[in-house]
């Protein structure tokens, strides 16, 4: 079965301006950027890392030099980590 991610619980309320976003948790104020932002708020819904990656690539374009896998695939365990997304497991 396909992970889904979702906001998580730790995550108060957020700001954005000018694509730079910051964050708060219970604990924590994060200064997050664009591919986070995107991330953050295409997770309202539950969303698999394809659709977290489509997304960004419909914000930004095609990542330059890199793979818009792992720069999406290293926002969302960033984000984990910290506990502003969530994982949903079918």
């Amino acid at each position: 079965m396909t992970t889904r991610y979702r906001q998580g619980d730790k995550l108060n309320d957020m700001l954005v301006i000018d694509n730079q976003g910051l964050v708060l948790t219970a604990s924590q104020l994060l200064r997050i950027g664009p591919i986070g932002i995107t991330v953050i708020e295409a997770c309202a819904q539950p969303r698999t890392l394809a659709e977290l990656r489509d997304a960004c690539v419909a914000a930004f374009g095609p990542a330059p030099g890199g793979s818009a896998d792992d720069l999406v695939g290293d926002a969302v365990n960033a984000l984990l980590g910290v506990g502003v997304l969530a994982e949903e497991h079918p």
